[in-house]
């Protein structure tokens, strides 16, 4: 993995004692674990989540764009399935992104409370999430 540390770890021993209170390890298990470097380059299209969810009135929505970058939709859509607000158009270079939605739609209008669904579209692939408004 290109930008992963990996160490071993044990993660459970089990130990004898005596009665000189001396313990010896009987056996131990490892395993090995990975720690980003923080470089990550994202390897596909990925719409991550937000947070909070549920919100009120702010959402973080959170989403990869992958090595090569992209021209990017993110658009918000009521339950019904209409359009409520685009938030990204435009082109974004390969990496991890974030956008803020503040709950409204394109003529700045405040949503009602219920379950929105952000749609995340770019080179020919797309993800979905839900999202849920609180007042």
């Amino acid at each position: 993995m290109t930008g992963v540390q990996t160490c071993a770890l044990p993660i459970w021993s089990v130990q004898t004692v005596d009665a000189g209170f001396k313990g010896s390890t009987f056996a131990t298990k490892h395993v090995t674990t990975g720690v980003e470097d923080g470089n990550r380059v994202p390897s596909r299209l990925a719409l991550r989540g937000n947070y909070p969810n549920p919100f009120n009135p702010l959402t973080t929505i959170h989403y990869d764009v992958p090595v090569g970058g992209a021209d990017v939709e993110l658009k918000i859509y009521d339950a019904a399935g209409r359009l409520v607000r685009t938030l990204v158009s435009e082109h974004r270079d390969a990496g991890q992104h974030r956008v803020v939605w503040n709950g409204t739609d394109n003529r700045s209008h405040q949503s009602a409370s219920g379950v929105y669904y952000g749609r995340l579209t770019a080179g020919g692939g797309e993800d979905l999430i839900r999202m849920t408004l609180v007042k």
